[in-house]
């Protein structure tokens, strides 16, 4: 078996051409062909660590049902990991990192659209499937890349809902849209704005200040424009500190944040201050009541020791959905490159999954993504489900 990119230039084609016969090479052990590898890049030394062992544990959780049922194809699978630690700069780095092993033919992960949009054009030069399981910018797919997929809901079809909701359900009519400055933040900020427009009369645009602190401005800002709701567009920290100050001067306004604040995290930080936000999920967060999911929820708990939190449906998915790719490219005839498997995630077709069918349209988009807004009530994560869309 011939394993290559086929796309890397430079000194990434020389590694790849350095590690020659790929999994062709390696000797069989134990009645293994050889190993093929999938890479896991998740946060775990930056703001989003408490969803990051949920996600990597559903990825290990898939990869040892495979590998009991024979791996793919008789080649035994095995995990590569590596923290991105939600910073750009070491996003960009370890996608190189998991770019220069040849048997690695493909990725899940990157939670925030910062992480992933720093990242995308390397896995797209060197030809490597990005399975994203919580970026929601839509750019990551407009750029047109074959090799990006989007498990979850894009920042458009979050902010048609959100609008919708906003409107329909509390009435709103004066809007203030605030946003860290990030690439993936404003990209979240103006879709909703341009997708607002025309329905909603946005009184109020501006950029949070760095540290020190100080809302001051923007508050009477808000309270002058007798704004009625603000979408938050940025980090849970920043979003539970901004709820504080709302409690404090503007308790009556509908609060929404955008998909980074779903975790309990952001619950830990606000306390009672963020009772009554609203926020975007990354899809289904408690599984527990979700029929569908079948026994993934006690299997998942039974092996990782934790409460499976909805981004570990979206990683076990994820990962099962690439390694069936793979079985497909290998079942041709037994030759197998990052190109063919590329190609096999575009034709797949419906996969079943945990969160229901998966299949992604030509542009790499799921096009049955799920999608909630959650209220977070009792200081508890998380929380109650105020609009679903499947």
């Amino acid at each position: 078996m011939n394993i290559s990119s086929g796309k890397v230039e430079g000194i990434l084609l020389l590694v790849v051409l350095i590690g020659g016969l790929g999994i062709a090479a390696l000797p069989q052990q134990d009645g293994w062909k050889g190993i093929i590898k999938v890479g896991s890049v998740l946060p775990f030394y930056g703001y989003d660590v408490s969803t990051a062992p949920n996600a990597l544990m559903a990825m290990k959780l898939a990869i040892g049902e495979w590998n009991q049922r024979g791996g793919v194809e008789g080649y035994r699978i095995e995990l590569v990991s590596v923290d991105d630690e939600n910073d750009p700069k070491v996003a960009a780095y370890q996608a190189k990192e998991m770019i220069v092993d040849p048997v690695i033919m493909g990725v899940v992960g990157h939670l925030s659209s910062d992480s992933a949009l720093a990242a995308v054009g390397d896995y797209h030069q060197a030809g490597l499937a990005l399975i994203t399981i919580g970026a929601t910018a839509s750019g990551l797919t407009e750029y047109g890349y074959p090799e990006v997929f989007q498990m979850v809901a894009d920042d458009r079809l979050r902010a048609d809902k959100a609008v919708g909701l906003l409107i329909n359900k509390y009435g709103l009519k004066r809007l203030a849209i605030i946003w860290e400055q990030s690439p993936g933040y404003v990209e979240a900020a103006h879709t909703l704005a341009t997708v607002a427009t025309g329905r909603m009369a946005i009184v109020v645009q501006g950029q949070v200040p760095g540290r020190p602190r100080n809302f001051a401005p923007l508050l009477e800002q808000m309270a002058q424009a007798k704004v009625e709701g603000v979408f938050f567009s940025g980090s849970f920290q920043q979003a539970a500190a901004l709820a504080v100050e709302l409690k404090n001067v503007l308790p009556k306004v509908v609060f929404l944040v955008g998909s980074d604040c779903d975790t309990a995290d952001f619950v830990k930080i606000g306390e009672a201050a963020v009772d009554g936000t609203l926020y975007l999920s990354r899809g289904v967060v408690d599984l527990w009541g979700v029929e569908k999911t079948g026994g993934f929820t006690r299997n998942f708990q039974d092996y990782a020791q934790l409460k499976p939190l909805g981004v570990a449906a979206l990683a076990y998915d994820a990962t099962n959905i690439l390694l069936q790719a793979i079985a497909l490219a290998l079942h041709e005839d037994g030759n197998l490159n990052r190109e063919r498997v590329v190609a096999s995630l575009h034709n797949i077709g419906a996969y079943q999954g945990v969160t229901g069918a998966i299949a992604f349209d030509k542009m790499g988009r799921s096009r049955h993504p799920l999608f909630y807004i959650y209220g977070i009530e009792s200081g508890r994560y998380p929380g109650r489900v105020i609009l679903k869309s499947e």
